[in-house]
């Protein structure tokens, strides 16, 4: 199996840990992949899931502010992503669909 097939079936956190080459791909790697092949599949998945993808922070630099959000308003905000289109999935079939239909409708009955 593949680095590329190995990825797909990680989750998102693991994939966030992959990415910004953190610990736990251990159990994934068959000890053919370097720790930048996994973060650059890691890297590449998250961008075809939609997901922000994280930068890399040299080790001497102190951590980045982010580094202080909460876990649960990180799976806030990007489930909040997942969802916006089917959001406006919806407001298009009120918005737009619905009227088309009803005045559809109305002229039949008349």
């Amino acid at each position: 199996m593949t680095v590329a097939d190995r990825v797909k079936k990680m989750s998102v956190n693991e994939l966030y840990d992959a990415a910004r080459g953190k610990g736990g791909v251990t159990e994934y790697d068959n000890g053919l992949a370097t720790p930048a092949a996994w973060a650059e599949e890691a890297t590449d998945e998250l961008k075809r899931r939609g997901f922000n993808v994280p930068t890399a922070v040299p080790k001497d630099q102190a951590r980045l502010p982010d580094d202080r959000v909460s876990a649960d308003a990180r799976f806030i905000a990007m489930s909040a992503s997942k969802d916006a289109s089917r959001i406006i999935k919806h407001l298009w079939i009120i918005f737009v669909l619905l009227p088309v239909v009803l005045g559809i409708l109305f002229a039949i009955l008349k």
